[in-house]
């Protein structure tokens, strides 16, 4: 009498509950004298039924999520070193594929990518702070600087192409920095104030700091134009040359006005204004 394949199934399943120690020492004796058979028997199977063989893993990923999520993690944390080498030396091998790959990836999926980001972000600032700490530490910040030089381009497409779709996030976090840093604000917007003019912007980025320094803390401080003492709130630091009129962002070029003055003089030179001859 012929059985049925569920009778077979049943019978089969029976079978290997009854004898499954001795079923599995077979199979991985087998395993460990056939390893190199196995392996390239599989890569075959694999490469003739990627399609297959991915909705199974799909599926089977989809029913085991929590399972497979502890597995994957337990697995990284045993071998984190020998992964990391592993990563590197084929990212090595393959970086213009990588490159490329993660490019079209990211342009096919950017919406998604950018909300798993954010989430990430979000709910790991403190070991993203830590990364990016040691990241420099362990890199340098010569490192960073090449990049930043080597792929100046790409970096302002990108960075524009950011402050475009996060323009209303990004004004609002500039807005509260700059009432929490009001000091820090005020010397940056005058840096980019002079970039966007062309102006010569001085390296002497400690000097140009002491100044705006002294103009937001220093207990008395005299306006350069009309010589009075200037309360604080009302104290103004001041490009003597305008930017506009081939004046530097310099330690040199600037001092600290009071709010009148400084309305009144607005882009005028010193001899514009009848001060000097």
């Amino acid at each position: 009498m012929t059985m049925s394949a569920a009778e077979k199934k049943t019978k089969y399943a029976t079978y290997y509950q009854a004898n499954r120690e001795r079923i599995r020492a077979q199979q991985a004796g087998y395993q460990r004298d056939h390893r190199e058979e196995i392996t390239e028997r599989h890569k075959l199977y694999v490469e003739n039924n990627k399609l297959r063989v991915a909705e199974r893993q799909s599926a089977y990923y989809q029913s085991h999520k929590d399972e497979s999520l502890a597995y994957h993690k337990k697995y990284y944390m045993d071998h984190k070193e020998e992964i990391k080498i592993k990563a590197h030396e084929y990212n090595e091998i393959h970086k213009e594929e990588r490159r490329l790959y993660v490019a079209k990836y990211y342009r096919e999926h950017r919406d998604q990518c950018a909300a798993r980001n954010a989430l990430y972000n979000k709910t790991h600032k403190e070991e993203r702070a830590k990364y990016a700490k040691e990241y420099r530490q362990e890199q340098g910040v010569e490192v960073i600087k090449k990049y930043r030089k080597t792929n100046k381009r790409r970096k302002a497409a990108y960075d524009a192409e950011w402050h475009m779709a996060n323009r209303e996030k990004e004004l609002a976090r500039m807005s509260e920095y700059g009432r929490a840093h009001p000091l820090e604000a005020s010397m940056r917007a005058a840096k980019r104030r002079a970039l966007k003019v062309n102006a010569i912007v001085s390296e002497d980025k400690e000097k140009i700091a002491a100044i705006y320094k002294r103009a937001g803390s220093a207990e008395k401080v005299r306006c350069y134009l009309c010589h009075k003492l200037i309360p604080l709130g009302h104290r103004h630091v001041d490009h003597i040359r305008p930017l506009t009129k081939s004046g530097a962002h310099s330690a040199r070029n600037l001092a600290i006005a009071c709010d009148i003055c400084n309305d009144r003089k607005y882009n005028k030179t010193m001899v514009e204004m009848g001060l000097l001859v």
